[in-house]
């Protein structure tokens, strides 16, 4: 895996804890799309976790 590819998964990991973060703390503030940016954050996170496993996989 090259070092690209490392910061690629540790930013789909990064982004999908912040957006998780984002709709739990600011739920008032976001109103009803807090479920959707919290799917979203679920989405990054499985992204890099699948991305991450497809690598090892790979090599």
């Amino acid at each position: 895996m090259s070092v690209g590819a490392f910061f690629d998964k540790i930013f789909y990991l990064g982004m999908g804890i912040y957006l998780i973060y984002l709709s739990i703390n600011k739920k008032e503030k976001l109103g009803n799309k807090a479920a959707l940016v919290r799917l979203g954050g679920i989405f990054f996170i499985a992204s890099g976790v699948i991305g991450l496993i497809i690598a090892l996989i790979k090599k």
